[in-house]
């Protein structure tokens, strides 16, 4: 399915430019359509690449997908260049992607990931630095927090979690410069 937008249309004297009429798709109002194209084809061929959480960052749109055939790493499209490349951020930590939400606060990438040790945690990505590693663990140790809504409010990460103690609760992850803190 193609996304279409309503564009207002240039009027002339009170009439519609023909001109500019010609041969575009028009809405039943009689507005111009406006066409949008793919960003790129992840996944070549008929299968999608089922991309998600799109999130936008100093021009870059970072999104992950769902496909057998692509990796399981964050792709970033440059809004200027219009290129589409692996941003290799959890390649080779041993990571894998396990939600959709992505986060960006003072500069790091904040989503959520899946390693045997941690379960699925809160995981940061710093691109200054090229490091990704464990934000906070919710639950420590091998089980789940299985954090969700994760949202982003100033300089402060909210999520909901699972502890054994608390069931499933909302956190505030709250990073400073060493460390990054959980508060209930």
């Amino acid at each position: 399915h193609r996304r279409m937008q309503r564009r207002d249309t240039l009027e002339s004297d009170g009439a519609v430019d023909a001109r500019l009429l010609q041969g575009a798709p028009h809405d039943r109002a009689g507005g111009v359509l406006e066409q949008r194209s793919r960003v790129s084809d992840v996944e070549p061929g008929a299968e999608s690449s089922f991309p998600v959480g799109l999130a936008e960052y100093d021009g870059l749109l970072y999104f992950s997908t769902i496909s057998a055939g692509t990796r399981d790493d964050f792709w970033t499209y440059d809004l200027s260049t219009k290129l589409v490349a692996s941003a290799d951020v959890v390649t080779g930590t041993g990571i894998s992607l396990d939600g959709f939400t992505k986060v960006w606060i003072d500069g790091r990438l904040y989503f959520r990931g899946t390693t045997p040790e941690t379960g699925s945690e809160i995981f940061v990505h710093d691109p200054a630095t090229n490091v990704t590693q464990l934000a906070a663990e919710v639950n420590p140790g091998p089980e789940s927090s299985a954090p969700n809504s994760i949202t982003g409010i100033g300089d402060r990460l909210y999520v909901t979690g699972y502890t054994e103690e608390t069931g499933y609760e909302p956190f505030v992850i709250v990073p400073s410069p060493s460390s990054l803190e959980i508060a209930i």
